[in-house]
């Protein structure tokens, strides 16, 4: 639960494109500093004229854990993304942040609990189909 809650992804992460932000659907794995344990990390990222939105969803132990985003911020090649999401019966949230190369997006999250405990830390990285 605390990698997720770390992870959540939504999720979720800074987000940086090297070459030029990519919209789309992002695919591929979340990983905990403290548990070791990992998953699959979904992310969708959408402009809308000079703002980003975003939605994502990562698997713990099997289960679907969809986020709520509350934040998406890129800038250049960088990306931050804050997501909200239960687990476990707790309500969690993840800042994810990262940096696009190419049609990869890589970085680190970290999850705490709405009283701020950390709860998580890891890295994620993602990959839009060409």
């Amino acid at each position: 639960m605390r990698f997720f809650a770390a992870l959540s992804l939504l999720c979720f992460f800074t987000l940086g494109l090297a070459v030029a932000q990519a919209p789309g659907d992002y695919d591929g794995q979340w990983t905990s500093d403290q548990s070791g344990d990992s998953g699959k990390f979904h992310c969708s990222l959408k402009k809308a004229g000079d703002s980003w939105d975003s939605s994502a969803y990562f698997v713990y132990q099997g289960e679907k854990i969809i986020g709520t985003a509350k934040s998406t911020k890129v800038d250049g090649s960088k990306l931050e993304m804050v997501f909200e999401y239960e687990i476990g019966g707790m309500t969690l949230h993840s800042v994810m942040t990262g940096e696009w190369t190419g049609n990869t997006l890589e970085g680190k999250y970290a999850s705490k609990s709405s009283d701020e405990t950390s709860v998580d830390t890891g890295t994620w990285k993602v990959t839009r189909p060409e």
